[in-house]
């Protein structure tokens, strides 16, 4: 510090005079550098250094799946299950209202499936619309009542519900969320896209 700092309105140091003596020569090619190396930035060669706004995501995440509201919303499958198969499709429209999805059920039909026959089912669908989107995206997720083999898929429809409730929770989101349940599996989710 006695190098740069005079001492009690004593003689200033020899580094201080020679900073005072040299300032006017030295800050534009000072200047001219800083420049240079702003706008060399964007050049390919700085790509090695490259930091992508996807890895800063992890960081962004909270933890908050497996509440007591998502267990909840696995619970009402299992109400919907007691309705029977009659009346499941109405059921879980009615599961899904009570998560604050606009349902529908579509009924649907097929004549002469290859190797299977005639084929009808209900498939259920519920819209949690963004808020803060426009509509013009949306992202499906899908879950059968069955399997391809013929096995039930009860846990694949639970966590549906699941996560149903947990993208009700959050407010940051900008597309459209589409659950759907389909039955029948493939000719379900056929006839929802058809529809």
């Amino acid at each position: 510090m006695s190098l740069v700092l005079s001492g009690q309105g004593e003689k200033t140091s020899p580094l201080l005079r020679a900073a005072r003596k040299y300032s006017g020569h030295l800050s534009y090619p000072l200047a001219l550098l800083g420049l240079c190396w702003l706008l060399a930035l964007p050049c390919s060669f700085w790509r090695r250094a490259y930091f992508s706004e996807n890895a800063m995501l992890p960081g962004q995440v909270y933890t908050t799946f497996g509440t007591a509201a998502h267990m909840d919303a696995m619970l009402a499958v299992d109400t919907v299950l007691a309705a029977g198969a009659d009346g499941r499709a109405q059921a879980l429209a009615r599961a899904f209202g009570a998560l604050g999805l606009d349902t529908e059920v579509q009924r649907f039909s097929y004549d002469e499936v290859p190797r299977i026959g005639n084929v009808s089912g209900a498939n259920v669908h519920g819209i949690l619309r963004a808020p803060r989107g426009d509509a013009g995206e949306a992202l499906v997720v899908a879950a059968a009542w069955t399997t391809g083999d013929g096995a039930s898929n009860v846990n694949g429809v639970r966590l549906l519900a699941a996560l149903a409730q947990h993208a009700r929770e959050q407010r940051y989101w900008a597309r459209d969320l589409v659950f759907v349940v389909t039955d029948r599996g493939e000719r379900g989710i056929e006839a929802w896209l058809r529809a």
